[in-house]
């Protein structure tokens, strides 16, 4: 619960912070669409993450039967 409390108030605090600033930085080459551009960023940084949680997940059942063949 820890984590999830941890990781709420980073990605709730800085996720709109980040979205903003890149809006602001793209919005001189692409106007009034820099925001959904910006959303659309954040949507890619976030299927790269799932992708990682998801290889890391393949090794889960591995990593738990050497740790308990280590007792």
């Amino acid at each position: 619960s820890v984590y999830m409390l941890i990781f709420n108030l980073i990605a709730l605090g800085l996720g709109p912070v980040f979205t903003g600033t890149v809006s602001s930085a793209i919005e001189p080459a692409v106007g009034a669409q820099s925001l959904r551009y910006a959303m659309a960023a954040v949507v890619v940084i976030s299927l790269v993450g799932a992708y990682a949680y998801f290889m890391a997940s393949r090794r889960v059942t591995g990593d738990l039967e050497r740790l308990r063949g280590q007792r």
